[in-house]
């Protein structure tokens, strides 16, 4: 099962000011993966992160993902994956309604997740890298781990929506099902590069490290300084508090992109 082991989910160009675009970005940082927006979705882009060797899945927000929307998506997906037979796979991201403003998951809806489950289970089965993203508690986590088994799950250990904000063990609490719906290689869990700075950001990151991957989310504006360089050097599966290569002895040093950039 091939996975992204250190990824950034694509966002809209202006996000990108000052750091060359989403695969160039992607190259600071140190991903091996780049997880496109469908909507954002060009030939350009997948040629230039082929030649510059990360491998791509693509991703859709939750509306495209409610219970009355997802057939529709899964089906933009697979032309998607026609259309870039270098893309590994898709990436389906099922919410609502206790964290997203579209309320179709409320009620009885198992029924609508087993069919997603089996959708998702189909196009892994033929060969694609498929995974599921969500927030961790949603209710359906478990239906699609059961009749999904070919598919890997992301829980979004971000805990920046919830009031009062989660302490870093509770997130670390957060993975603990998954990681048992999600055995082994299944297990590839989204984490936050937003919402946090400064000291705070950098426990995050630190904390983190013990997880398998990382498919960081972000939100208003890059890192910069010190958080620029702390998210460069997270590596996944390392013992908290280890640092990163080059890039960790730059953030030792209180260096980050502009270092970066002459020493590439």
């Amino acid at each position: 099962m091939i996975t992204p082991r250190k990824a950034l989910y694509e966002l809209p160009a202006s996000f990108y000011l000052g750091v060359g675009g989403p695969i160039a970005y992607s190259r600071h940082l140190g991903c091996d993966s780049i997880l496109f927006s469908r909507r954002l979705l060009s030939p350009e882009k997948v040629a230039a992160a082929q030649a510059a060797g990360l491998h791509a899945w693509v991703y859709a927000s939750p509306p495209s993902w409610g219970a009355a929307t997802w057939r529709t998506t899964v089906m933009a997906m697979r032309e998607a994956k026609r259309t870039y037979p270098s893309l590994l796979g898709y990436i389906a991201d099922p919410e609502g309604p206790d964290t997203d403003p579209d309320a179709s998951w409320a009620g009885d809806t198992a029924a609508e997740a087993e069919a997603l489950a089996d959708a998702l289970e189909v196009d892994a089965r033929a060969g694609g890298s498929i995974g599921f993203t969500s927030f961790p508690y949603w209710k359906h986590r478990a239906v699609i781990a059961r009749r999904a088994p070919s598919v890997w799950g992301s829980p979004q250990l971000y805990g920046i929506r919830e009031t009062p904000r989660p302490s870093i063990a509770t997130i670390l609490g957060w993975a603990a099902p998954w990681k048992t719906l999600f055995p082994g290689p299944r297990y590839v869990p989204s984490l936050a590069a937003w919402g946090r700075t400064g000291e705070n950001f950098r426990a995050y990151l630190d904390a983190m490290r013990v997880q398998p991957a990382g498919l960081f989310w972000q939100n208003g504006s890059p890192p910069a300084g010190a958080d620029d360089a702390a998210l460069a050097a997270w590596q996944p599966g390392a013992r908290p508090g280890s640092g990163g290569g080059i890039l960790g002895v730059l953030a030792a040093l209180g260096l980050g992109y502009a270092a970066w950039k002459v020493l590439r």
